[in-house]
């Protein structure tokens, strides 16, 4: 076998293994799998299904990540306090918004 690695066999054996290997590449694949009896284990236990590791991400990726979704929930808030204090919420009304936000969801003022 001249230059034949275990990453080509692994590739090889996908199409082995679903029948649509050509008859040099089957003959190519059972030589070097009775050669190395570990790597045939490892794609027989495998299913033939080579796993797909995740991409790195780059530094800092979920620090960045984290204060975007931190500053797109910041913004609801404060919008919600304006709407409060423009109605009246805080200003001694009697509004839902106000009764849901300070007091406990089991509170029994909420179902009057």
């Amino acid at each position: 076998m001249q230059n034949v690695t275990r990453e080509i066999i692994s590739d090889l054996y996908v199409l082995y293994s679903s029948g649509d290997a050509t008859a040099d590449s089957r003959r190519l694949v059972e030589e070097f799998l009775s050669h190395d009896p570990e790597l045939a284990a490892s794609l027989k236990e495998s299913g033939g299904t080579i796993p797909i590791l995740p991409a790195p991400l780059p530094p800092g990726h979920e620090l960045k990540t984290l204060n975007r979704i931190k500053r797109r929930l910041s913004g609801p808030i404060w919008l919600l306090w304006l709407a409060m204090i423009t109605s009246g919420g805080l200003s001694g009304g009697s509004s839902r918004i106000h009764l849901l936000m300070f007091r406990p969801a089991n509170s029994s003022s909420l179902r009057q």
